[in-house]
């Protein structure tokens, strides 16, 4: 068997999950848990990346019925209501999404070890 040794991962700021994972010493970081710690944020970029899109198609789509529906293009006809309650929905998730995400990147009440 090999001895690997590996450079420190690029220092960032794991969230609240993966404090347990970090401990008092930076050096005291071993590869496997580094090697963890990348995988999770990875895969949470990519989650991030996957809903973000999800997000934008389903804005672009709402935005798409309220124009068909405003200029009656071909004929398009919607019950007032459920564009009402669609709209809504809208402004919700986007205000949701906005939230989390400030809530994310500038976390005030949450303390990491180093």
């Amino acid at each position: 068997m090999t001895n690997l040794k590996m450079k420190p991962a690029v220092t960032t700021s794991p969230h609240f999950i993966e404090a347990s994972v970090v401990s008092s010493a930076p050096s005291a970081v071993t590869a496997l848990e580094a090697l963890e710690l990348q995988n999770r944020l990875r895969i949470r970029s990519q989650i991030c990346r996957y809903l973000i899109k999800a997000l934008g198609c389903s804005t672009a789509a709402c935005f798409g019925l309220i124009i068909l529906q405003g200029f009656h293009a071909w004929g398009f006809q919607m019950d007032d209501s459920l564009l009402r309650w669609l709209c809504g929905a809208t402004i919700v998730k986007s205000g949701i999404l906005l939230f989390v995400f400030t809530n994310e990147v500038w976390q005030k009440g949450i303390k990491i070890r180093r």
